[in-house]
């Protein structure tokens, strides 16, 4: 299998790596080598801010490469003439395919509404529902099930959509870091006064699991699309019509419908480079990044801090190649627009993400931070200037 699996981490570690002697002289920019021998792997910190306590603890991911590219790429094309408004059945599996989209159902749509007119699924008893739980990167273990009554591990989410990718483009070589995943418990008693549940599941309850998967390029995770941080801060932007880049694999049982198999739906939003825009560029040190983030945090804006790692955010350009991957340190936590807007309520049973809870960016080479909450229509075509070894 030409496609590669990675657990968390395969591709993002923080590995001691040699000095360039040529580049080792400006204190203020370093090779990732230098970065990954400076930086700690982990980051453990309380600190106490706008009358908040604010407790860190998390792995901090930098990738384990001898070189940091600065890249533009396009969407990977598979559309073949095809519409995205149009599916196509082959066999048991349903297409939908467009320029860097494809998505994989099986079993298909006919198969599910013969199966479910034969075998009527039974009605969930008035007053029970399902509740999730997260885990973030670096939070799931990927050969544990985490869905009720789906045993389908990380791990084998990461095979089926690998699998399936090269049953399709055996010549097109990609690789997947899982992300983050979605798992949902069985039919419990929801009381929707206190928003709790009790009791035990409905036995033939049967849960659906979502595993989110980046895109390794050059050995470098696609952490997050510009467009992405931007519209959960500040909305919804016209010009942005690609938001997430990646890959999603999605099952869950359907014995409730007389079927043994379980149902997957494979989604693939890929690109490809296009052009090297620099072999390998300055980054700046770790402890500038935390500064940034402390400096939000002492201003009482940012309030938990789930991940933190080193990869590339998508720009969009106007011209040329669609998109434009720049060295951007990736945040993952709750950012409020200011000291005063009151803490989102959490959830205490379940796990829920809160409207404020998303991806900031943080140039990997200047360390200021990409503001999430603007608003302006040219914001994902914005791009921080990349900077050379030539300029330092």
């Amino acid at each position: 299998m030409k496609s590669r699996l990675l657990c968390a981490c395969a591709c993002l570690v923080l590995a001691t790596g040699s000095l360039s002697a040529g580049r080792a002289e400006n204190p203020k920019f370093q090779t990732i080598s230098q970065l990954r021998e400076t930086c700690p792997g982990s980051w453990r910190e309380t600190v106490y801010a706008c009358g908040r306590k604010i407790s860190i603890d998390l792995d901090v991911a930098v990738p384990d490469v001898e070189r940091f590219p600065a890249l533009e790429a396009n969407p990977i094309p598979l559309a073949e003439g095809r519409s995205s408004e149009a599916s196509v059945i082959t066999g048991d599996a349903e297409q939908w395919m467009s320029t860097g989209f494809l998505r994989i159902d099986v079993p298909n749509r006919l198969v599910k509404s013969a199966a479910q007119k034969s075998h009527p699924a039974s009605v969930v008893p008035e007053g029970y529902n399902q509740y999730p739980i997260l885990r973030q990167f670096g939070e799931f273990d990927p050969d544990t099930a985490y869905a009720f009554n789906n045993a389908t591990t990380v791990a084998q989410a990461q095979a089926l959509l690998l699998e399936a990718w090269e049953g399709l483009y055996p010549d097109e070589d990609i690789t997947l870091l899982p992300h983050r995943l979605i798992a949902y418990q069985g039919d419990m008693k929801y009381d929707s006064r206190t928003d709790t549940y009790s009791g035990d599941p409905l036995p033939e309850s049967e849960a659906t699991l979502m595993v989110y998967f980046d895109q390794v390029v050059e050995g470098i995770p696609v952490l997050c699309g510009a467009a992405e941080s931007f519209t959960r801060y500040a909305g919804t932007n016209s010009r942005e019509t690609q938001r997430y880049h990646g890959a999603i694999a999605i099952t869950q049982g359907l014995k409730s419908i007389g079927l043994e198999e379980m149902y997957r739906s494979l989604q693939f939003h890929l690109l490809s480079p296009a052009a090297m825009l620099a072999e390998d560029v300055p980054l700046c040190g770790f402890e500038q990044v935390k500064e940034t983030c402390l400096d939000l945090i002492r201003a009482g804006r940012l309030r938990r801090i789930g991940s933190l790692r080193l990869g590339y955010a998508v720009w969009l350009n106007e011209t040329g190649s669609a998109f434009t991957l720049l060295p951007t340190w990736v945040v993952e936590g709750e950012l409020y627009p200011d000291a005063e807007t009151p803490d989102a309520p959490h959830r205490q049973q379940y796990d829920a993400v809160s409207s404020y809870w998303g991806s900031m960016l943080i140039n990997a080479q200047t360390a200021e931070l990409i503001d999430p909450y603007n608003a302006a229509s040219d914001r994902s075509f914005d791009k921080p200037r990349l900077i050379l070894w030539t300029d330092v």
